[in-house]
């Protein structure tokens, strides 16, 4: 296992914050799409429902924006929490390795 170094100089934390940044955006975007095609998925259900005259309430509560962004906004944060926690023990881990040493 490769020791994780922090450099001292703020250039190099800088750039470490911003790909942290960017991996959190990407964790959005990526249930940002789940998201959408789930709700893509919901109207074509809905759409073949409505053709056989059958009412599904469930799928038209699904459907609203609201609910979705809701569970959305969940599940990114718990991913990004769960995220932080494993860079937090990673990084403990790291310097515990390196004071025995």
């Amino acid at each position: 296992m490769s020791s994780r170094k922090f450099s001292e100089s703020p250039r190099e934390t800088f750039r470490w914050l911003i790909g942290e940044g960017v991996i959190i955006a990407g964790v959005f975007l990526f249930w940002t799409g789940v998201m959408l095609a789930i709700r893509i998925g919901l109207s074509f259900l809905q759409v073949i429902l409505e053709m056989f005259g059958i009412q599904a309430f469930f799928v038209e509560s699904l459907h609203q924006s609201s609910i979705l962004w809701q569970i959305v906004l969940l599940v990114t944060g718990a991913t990004v929490a769960l995220y932080i926690l494993v860079q937090a023990g990673t990084i403990l881990i790291d310097r515990y390795q390196q004071s025995e040493i």
